[in-house]
């Protein structure tokens, strides 16, 4: 793999899947409401939304393997972004998709405010638990294993039994991918 292959890969998964992803939701939106941040915003919710739904099928089935989650949820993924660029073309058409709306309002304001506030207090208080040390080795054994949720992370030992506290969620699975 050269370097040219892998950063157009990486701009192809995270710029144009995702864009792609949320042009069928943001066609629903009023005309003046629509944006690339809202397109993107949407691409990114349905893929972690089709990627949950995929993720518990293989769970459900009992398959460990990461490997065929990737290529299924791959497919899955293109299939819709085609067809949600297919059917919500109509956004794209009319060339009145802003990038920033100049309209702040009161939400707006006290939205980035909010977020502000909670990255202080994030960094003021570090708090650190046995879950953040949970879903970092989880995304790392995924990762480094192409399996899922089969070796402990706290141990590093095989088990074929599931943890149910932590097998229903697939974020970490998914950022190992």
């Amino acid at each position: 793999k050269t370097m040219i292959g892998m950063i157009a890969g990486i701009l192809f998964w995270l710029v144009c899947v995702p864009f792609f992803s949320g042009l069928l939701l943001t066609r629903f939106w009023p005309k003046e409401r629509q944006s690339f941040g809202l397109i993107f915003c949407n691409g990114y919710l349905t893929q972690i939304a089709l990627f949950e739904i995929i993720y518990i099928i293989f769970v459900l089935l009992g398959s460990d393997s990461a490997r065929w989650l990737g290529v299924v949820y791959a497919i899955f993924s293109l299939l819709y972004a085609f067809l949600s660029g297919w059917f919500g073309r109509e956004s794209l058409k009319q060339g009145k998709l802003i990038l920033i709306n100049e309209k702040w309002s009161v939400f707006t304001v006290l939205f980035l405010l909010s977020v502000l506030g909670q990255m202080l207090l994030r960094f003021l208080q570090r708090v650190s638990d046995g879950d953040d040390a949970h879903f970092v080795a989880t995304v790392t054994l995924t990762s480094q294993s192409v399996l899922m949720n089969t070796i402990q992370p706290y141990t590093g030992n095989y088990t074929p039994v599931l943890d149910l506290r932590h097998v229903f969620s697939g974020m970490p699975v998914y950022m190992g991918m």
